[in-house]
């Protein structure tokens, strides 16, 4: 017998993040999310070792827009040239130009500190 339930109607399907934990994880690293974390162990590992979407949330807040835009275009990039391999990182500077500039002066930041 078929069952007659209906999907859950209050689910807000824009709420749900498309990324993984592990997705999230590389962007909290991409943005050196860790130097703003009050956990030892992050800043010591140099990445986030708790919950990527919450740290993404709280400590992304340091970082400028552009930057994070930046973040989560790289993310759907590197799903990209998953399918296409070498045209994500094509599509992304070419696409993103004014993103990718201010991921590169934001890096340059902290690689002058590492």
């Amino acid at each position: 017998m078929a069952s007659t339930e209906q999907p859950n109607a209050s689910i807000d399907i824009s709420t749900l993040d498309p990324f993984s934990e592990i997705e999230r994880g590389h962007a909290c690293k991409t943005l050196h999310l860790h130097k703003f974390c009050g956990f030892a162990r992050c800043r010591r590992t140099h990445r986030c070792t708790g919950d990527p979407r919450r740290c993404f949330q709280t400590h992304g807040a340091a970082v400028p827009q552009d930057v994070r835009a930046f973040a989560e275009k790289l993310l759907v990039a590197a799903r990209y040239d998953s399918v296409r391999p070498g045209e994500g990182g094509r599509w992304l500077s070419e696409t993103y130009p004014r993103e990718t500039e201010a991921f590169a002066l934001w890096s340059a930041r902290f690689a002058e500190h590492h």
